[in-house]
């Protein structure tokens, strides 16, 4: 049995090891990752992205998005990429969701902003209106990611069927943790899947190496 020590924490823990995450960097008005192409590997695995094309668009789009007049800025880009991270998407529709919640975040931090330096009431009453829009926005992309990761949840569904007297079928669909008494139905099944919002943001294209570093 492992004992504890004053400082709260078992003796022989060690802290999770995390594997390496790959940084941009701006060199001569050009954003590149550190690293070359262990890097880019490094990238599209912290993120479970499967396309280097799709990896080298969602860079440019963080690229653009985290720029300081018009030039690319790598504190801004890496913020955007921790954030993106922190979601720990398990595919590249998660990505995506994640990239556009950071995007709005960024735009409501940016309007905060703007909230304390307004001058006149028409000012003022304009970026409480776009905050709002945008506060409202965000928590729909929440909703959305959480709709879509739980029709991703293995899910045991059982039909139960019962033949009542003169040979009539009644046919439920039971499923975990449900309460509901089996009903008539026809067997139809419908889905709605979670949709993405748009994201419309381009920058110069900087590309992954795909072959060596």
């Amino acid at each position: 049995m492992q004992g504890v020590s004053r400082h709260g924490k078992r003796r022989g823990w060690r802290p999770k090891m995390q594997h390496p995450k790959p940084k941009l960097t701006v060199v001569d008005g050009k954003a590149r990752l550190e690293g070359g192409k262990e890097a880019a590997i490094a990238f599209m695995g912290s993120l479970n992205i499967t396309e280097l094309d799709f990896a080298n668009g969602l860079l440019n789009q963080l690229v653009a998005l985290g720029a300081v007049d018009g030039k690319p800025n790598a504190m801004n880009t890496n913020f955007l990429l921790a954030t993106i991270r922190g979601f720990e998407p398990k595919d590249q529709l998660e990505v995506m969701l994640a990239s556009q919640m950071t995007a709005i975040h960024n735009a409501i931090m940016l309007l905060n902003k703007q909230l304390l330096t307004v001058s006149t009431t028409l000012e003022q009453e304009s970026a409480i209106n776009s905050l709002a829009k945008l506060n409202r926005t965000f928590t729909a992309q929440v909703e959305a990611i959480k709709r879509y990761r739980s029709t991703n949840e293995q899910k045991i569904t059982v039909q139960h069927i019962n033949v009542n007297e003169g040979g009539q079928a009644v046919i439920g669909t039971i499923e975990r943790g449900s309460t509901q008494k089996p009903e008539e139905s026809h067997g139809s099944i419908t889905h709605e899947p979670s949709q993405a919002l748009p994201c419309n943001i381009q920058a110069d294209k900087i590309t992954l190496p795909s072959g060596g570093g």
